[in-house]
Order: structure tokens, then sequence, then C-alpha cells
């Protein structure tokens, strides 16, 4: 047997039917945003400290200091997300390593007017900066890659 609604039932549930439904739509909206502003500060965050271990990676190649090297590639893993830490010479081949295995990925994007490059999936995000000379007049003005 069916059950009939009554005309107060129809009309109430007819007038909360569409808000019911922007309520819905707009929570996803909300929800959307909120996840692409926590990836690009994700990006943001990831980018800077490896700008920040390519300063002082150039410091350490350019004194030839691997055992300080090696000691800050560790450090770095202690920064919260960060999974691997690799330092490359000019030469693609790999100094110091921290953390599980990773290969370099193909670098031919990076420029100096464009030092680094991202590699976003969506388990991970690699970011690759170029370690640049700081002295004046050397004639390798890429040291290597953080990665």
């Amino acid at each position: 047997m069916r059950r009939r609604y009554g005309f107060k039932q129809l009309i109430i549930l007819m007038g909360l039917m569409p808000v019911l439904l922007i309520c819905l739509g707009f929570s996803a909206y909300l929800i959307q945003q909120q996840l692409a502003d926590s990836r690009q500060l994700l990006t943001l965050r990831a980018k800077a400290a490896a700008e920040q271990l390519s300063v002082v990676s150039a410091h350490m190649l350019n004194d030839q200091h691997q055992s300080e090297l090696a000691n800050i590639t560790q450090m770095a893993l202690e920064e919260n997300g960060v999974r691997a830490v690799s330092i490359y010479n000019h030469k693609r081949q790999l100094i110091t390593h921290a953390g599980p295995a990773t290969a370099l990925p193909d670098i031919s994007a990076i420029t100096t007017a464009k030092p680094f490059q991202l590699i976003d999936s969506e388990e991970e995000l690699h970011v690759i900066w170029a370690i640049f000379s700081r002295q004046p007049g050397t004639s390798q003005p890429i040291l290597g890659w953080a990665h």
C-alpha cells in the first residue's frame, strides 16, 4: 500500500529541496577551493625549501664539503612533508642523498630564467632546483641540482 503525502508535507518538501541543493552545492564548492588552496600552499612551501637548499648547497659544492652536504640533506628530511633529498653535480651524478631512492627526472627545461622544475602527481610533488655558482666570473654557472 502506498503512502500518500499530504498537501502540507508536499509544500514543505518543495520549499526545502532547492535550499538543500544550494547548500550542498555551495559546500562542495568551498571544500574544492580549500583543497586547491592547500595544494598551492604546499607547492609554494616546497619551492621555498628547494631554493633554500640550493643556496646552501652552492657554498658546499664550491668548497667541496661533501660531508657537510650529507649532513644538510639529512637535516632537510626533518622538515615536515619532505621524504627524500638528493644533490647532483653538473654532470648529473649523485653527490649525496637522504631518504627513499629517487631518480633525477628530465631537467632540460631548467634555465637561468626559470631555475626550477615542478613535477606534480596526485601523491607526490617533486621540485628540482638548479644550484648556481655564487662566485663571480666562474666558467660554469650551474654547479648542480637539488631534488
